[in-house]
């Protein structure tokens, strides 16, 4: 008897001082963030500075985390094409370690109850938070995507209400999966009674979900998710090629889809030219032969001439310039001459988006450019390069705006 007691006494005990170490733990985290949050309020590095200035954004975390790897860069890229898309409120962006022990309190409550996520947009705060370091561009253009939403629907509830009737089946009933599955599925524990999200959603299979209007399985989780996964999918490069079989290709054609990226655009959550860029993107010069190559040269000055200062500006110049440089101007017709190439380059520069990218392998054409015609601004453009690089690796967040023409001009350079 005594014994039995012992032991109930002895679990007692130890249950009692497990939960004072834990509850002593996660004091002393949240202590050590929120004293992390105030020295850096109160003395800001030269990063979070320069980002705040730049972007009227504040960013918090570790300096470790936001410094790491690319994760500065991808955040001031995304928020600086999101913002000349459309302007919207956001006060902070928060990157968020990986290490439990330097979490908030907020980021570790979360960590133990919901199933891991590479971002959060709290739209209470205007605060969109990153878990470094598995977040990318693509994350951050997603949970921008997620605020300019909210704001959008508080103005217009209407969008909503569109979106809404391209998400129904023949009978009326909503396409999203079921308000009580999709609740429960956001717990860390679900996974342990139904299995991967796969599992718990359904997975459709790409063509079925394509069919019903989704473009990816997490677009059916609800319709804020299907609004940032198909405005997302739309900010990458490599799937242009879907978008122009969903809207152009009548073998692929896709209504509800349509339908979506015409709302998208409507309401700015998507560049207003982006279906007319898509088609432009259709017409690949580096595939097709001499025809088609001044085919895409009419086509895409048309539409230069029609979105001036298009996000997409940038990307157009450097393949028209291209197109000059290596085909056009070395074939029998004498419509283009070489020094299109320059003009076009150059132009390519000053556009308001900078993709860096797209902004290196133009400082790349005009120094081919000018060794091709055995110019002395083969060198300037070749230190240009190793200037992009430098400023690449110091995480400069002004490259997608000013680039290094600030370098240009100081040597002499006209780009305007």
């Amino acid at each position: 008897m005594n014994t039995s007691k012992n032991r109930k006494k002895c679990a007692k005990w130890l249950t009692k001082w497990l939960l004072y170490g834990l509850a002593t733990l996660h004091i002393a985290t949240s202590v050590s963030y929120r004293t992390n949050e105030l020295k850096q309020s109160l003395y800001p590095s030269a990063e979070r500075a320069d980002f705040k200035r730049r972007f009227g954004v504040a960013i918090s975390g570790y300096s470790g985390d936001i410094n790491h790897g690319d994760n500065l860069l991808d955040i001031s890229a995304a928020l600086h094409k999101e913002y000349l898309g459309k302007p919207f409120e956001l006060k902070q962006i928060t990157v968020a370690s990986s290490n439990y022990l330097r979490k908030s309190f907020f980021q570790q409550w979360r960590y133990l109850m919901y199933i891991p996520s590479l971002g959060i947009c709290d739209y209470s705060d205007d605060n969109i938070i990153l878990n470094s370091p598995d977040f990318s561009n693509e994350t951050v253009h997603h949970e921008l995507k997620h605020k300019k939403t909210f704001d959008i629907l508080k103005a217009h509830p209407e969008f909503g209400e569109q979106w809404m009737a391209l998400s129904r089946d023949e009978n009326g009933k909503s396409l999203y999966l079921p308000t009580e599955l999709r609740k429960w599925m956001q717990f860390s524990i679900s996974n342990y009674f139904i299995g991967s999200y796969e599992k718990r959603a359904g997975d459709h299979g790409e063509k079925e979900l394509e069919r019903i209007g989704f473009v990816s399985d997490y677009a059916r989780t609800d319709m804020l998710e299907d609004i940032a996964e198909l405005t997302t999918l739309a900010e990458n490069e490599s799937s242009r090629s879907r978008f122009y079989d969903w809207i152009y290709n009548d073998e692929h054609k896709n209504l509800r889809i349509i339908g979506k990226v015409n709302l998208a655009e409507e309401y700015g959550l998507l560049p207003s030219e982006f279906s007319e860029f898509v088609k432009l993107k259709g017409i690949h010069p580096e595939s097709f032969e001499y025809s088609d190559k001044e085919q895409f040269m009419i086509e895409s000055e048309k539409f230069l001439e029609r979105y001036s200062g298009s996000v997409y500006e940038d990307g157009i110049r450097l393949s028209r310039g291209s197109q000059v440089l290596w085909h056009l101007c070395s074939m029998k017709s004498q419509k283009y001459s070489i020094t299109e190439a320059e003009k076009e380059f150059k132009k390519g520069l000053t556009t308001p988006y900078k993709d860096l990218e797209n902004y290196k392998f133009l400082l790349c054409g005009l120094r081919d450019y000018y060794d091709r015609i055995d110019s002395p601004l083969y060198y300037l453009y070749k230190d240009s390069i190793e200037e992009f690089n430098r400023r690449l690796n110091f995480m400069d967040v002004h490259l997608t705006d000013t680039g290094v023409n600030d370098f240009l001009v100081s040597n002499g350079e006209n780009l305007y």
